[in-house]
């Protein structure tokens, strides 16, 4: 779930941003072959970490195509 999805109440709603930066994660996720924070067991925990502004980390062996691509997407 993107950044502005837990900072917006229910009455605004997402746009364009919150699509953009899911399109992140789902690259980060095709790269690596695991959600993003795989590390993590709970959906608290990443909630957590979206919410405090972060994002997920690129997979180590991605190109640096796809990191810049990655810089733009995943802005919070």
């Amino acid at each position: 779930m993107a950044p502005e999805v837990f900072t917006r109440n229910m009455a605004e709603g997402h746009g364009r941003a919150a699509d953009i930066w899911s399109v992140g994660c789902v690259v980060v996720e095709m790269a690596s072959g695991d959600r993003p924070w795989a590390q993590y067991d709970s959906n608290y925990q990443i909630m957590f970490k979206v919410g405090m502004g972060q994002s997920p980390d690129p997979p180590d062996d991605m190109i640096d195509e796809g990191l810049d691509f990655l810089g733009y997407v995943l802005q919070t």
